[in-house]
C-alpha cells in the first residue's frame, strides 16, 4: 500500500501537464501512488498522461467523459490506496520536497490532518503548532470564512481512513466552494491537525482563462446561494448565530468585491460594454444590494483603505461606472 495518493484532476491542461508530472514523480518522497484523471479533454492531455505512464509504474490513469473537476476528484478518492490523499491540480507544480514535508510532519505528529502556508498570503495563524479539537472547532473552523486557507485542498495532507470512513467527497456541479465544502466535511471528523510553515506547492495563475471562467459559470449566483443557505450543521452547532451572520457577510463582501475586480480586468475577453453590463448584473443583486448596505463596513472591515471603501460604497450605490474605473486604475496602478 503507497503511502500518499496524490491526485490529479486533467481538463485540456496538454500545455502545464508535462511540467506538472514531472513535478510529481522527481519527488523526494517515492512512496507514491498518482493518480490522474483524463476529465474528457480534446487536446492531448490523455496522450501526455499516457507517455509519462510508460515511464513511471507509479501512475493509475482513469480516462472519463468531461464530467467536473468534483467528479474527477471524486473517481481518484474512490481506487486512493494511500495513508493519506493530496490533491494536485494539473497545471501546477510541486517542490521536491513536498509530499516528503507534509508526510513526515502527519507522521511526527500523528494528525489527521496537515496544511501548509498558501504563496505571498499572512493569514494570522500560528505556525509550525498542533490545534486539537477545540481549537479546531474555536480557531480553523472561522478561517473557513476569513480566505483560502482553510478552503483550498492542495496545500494540505489528508489522512484517507477518515475521507473512507465517511465517504467524504466533492459535491459535482458545484462551481464554487466545492473545495471549502469538502474540507468543512473532513473538518467535522478531525482532531488532530498541524500548520506547518512551510510552503511548496506553485499555483499557476494561466492569463485569460481563470476570468474568461467566471464569465461562463455562474459564480455570482453560486456566491449568493451559499450566502442565502448557509453552512450545514457542523457549523451552526460550533459558531453562535451572531457570529455566523458576520462571517458570512465577510466572505460574501469579499468575493463580491473581486468579482467587480475581475470584470474590469482588461485582458478577461470582454469589451467595455460587456464588462459594465457584468458590473451592472451584480449591483443590482437583491442580495448583493441587501448585504452592501446593511453591513457596518468599520466593524467588520476596519482594516480597508480608501480604495476598497470607495469600492464598497460603490457597490452599495450601485455606481456602475466609478466602480469600472476605480477597478481599472487599481489593475494599470499594479502592473
Amino acid at each position: 500500500m503507497p503511502k500518499v495518493s496524490v491526485i490529479i484532476p486533467v481538463y485540456n491542461t496538454a500545455k502545464y501537464s508535462e511540467e506538472c508530472l514531472e513535478s510529481v514523480i522527481r519527488q523526494t518522497f517515492t512512496d507514491l501512488e498518482i493518480i490522474c484523471i483524463n476529465d474528457g479533454s480534446i487536446d492531448s492531455s490523455l496522450h501526455i498522461l499516457e507517455k509519462f505512464a510508460t515511464l513511471d509504474s507509479r501512475i493509475v490513469i482513469i480516462d472519463q467523459k468531461n464530467q467536473g473537476v468534483s467528479a474527477a476528484r471524486n473517481a481518484g478518492l474512490k481506487i486512493a490506496k494511500g495513508k493519506y490523499v493530496g490533491f494536485v491540480d494539473s497545471d501546477d507544480t510541486v517542490t521536491p520536497d513536498y509530499f516528503q514535508t507534509l508526510y513526515e510532519t502527519a507522521e511526527q505528529t500523528r494528525s489527521d490532518l496537515v496544511f501548509s502556508k498558501l504563496e505571498n498570503k499572512n493569514d494570522g495563524l500560528e505556525k509550525n503548532r498542533v490545534y486539537d479539537r477545540s481549537e479546531i472547532l474555536q480557531i480553523i473552523l472561522p478561517t473557513y470564512f476569513n480566505g483560502d486557507l482553510l478552503n483550498s485542498i492542495w496545500n494540505k495532507l489528508y489522512l484517507n481512513e477518515i475521507i473512507t470512513a465517511h465517504q467524504i467527497r466533492f459535491l459535482p456541479g458545484k462551481k464554487l466552494g466545492e473545495d471549502a465544502l469538502f474540507n468543512l466535511q473532513f473538518l467535522e471528523f478531525t482532531y488532530k491537525m498541524y500548520y506547518i510553515d512551510y510552503s511548496g506547492y506553485h499555483y499557476r495563475t494561466v492569463n485569460g482563462s481563470a476570468t474568461r471562467n467566471v464569465f461562463v459559470q455562474k459564480y455570482l449566483e453560486d456566491a449568493v446561494e451559499f450566502f442565502l443557505e448557509g453552512p450545514g450543521n457542523f457549523v451552526k452547532e460550533n459558531i453562535n448565530y451572531q457570529k455566523l451572520q458576520q462571517l458570512k457577510s465577510t466572505r460574501f463582501v469579499n468575493y463580491t468585491m473581486s468579482l467587480v475586480y475581475i470584470y474590469s480586468e482588461p485582458k478577461n475577453g470582454l469589451n467595455i460594454f460587456q464588462k459594465v453590463e457584468k458590473i451592472r448584473i451584480l449591483v443590482n443583486n437583491e442580495t448583493v444590494s441587501t448585504v452592501f448596505n446593511e453591513t457596518d463596513i468599520a466593524k467588520l472591515f476596519p482594516s480597508f483603505g480608501p480604495y476598497q471603501n470607495q469600492v464598497f460604497k460603490s457597490i452599495g450605490r450601485k455606481n456602475v461606472l466609478k466602480l469600472y474605473l476605480f477597478s481599472l486604475y487599481s489593475y494599470l496602478r499594479n502592473l
